[in-house]
């Protein structure tokens, strides 16, 4: 599982506040950034009999960010709230 930019206490960490974590939210198809029980759900649903023949997967928690390739411009804005 590979979960992204969610309102934990490493994204704090490393990016500072919630002001810095808008441009993720942003430019994210779901507008916001995750939560821990986004990625609490997916673990869960992982361990269920539901997942009993998922196997060699890498499962994107992200709401979506990926979708949009690369994005320059994200640089300059984290260099700016760092």
């Amino acid at each position: 599982m590979s979960a992204r930019h969610h309102r934990d206490a490493m994204c704090r960490a490393a990016l500072g506040d919630d002001d810095a974590m808008r441009p993720f939210a942003l430019h994210t198809p779901v507008r916001r950034v995750g939560e821990s029980r986004d990625v609490a759900d997916v673990v869960l649903w992982l361990l269920s009999s539901d997942a009993r023949f998922v196997t060699g997967q890498s499962i994107l928690v992200e709401g979506g960010y990926t979708l949009g390739g690369q994005r320059p411009w994200l640089n300059k804005a984290i260099t700016q709230h760092a």
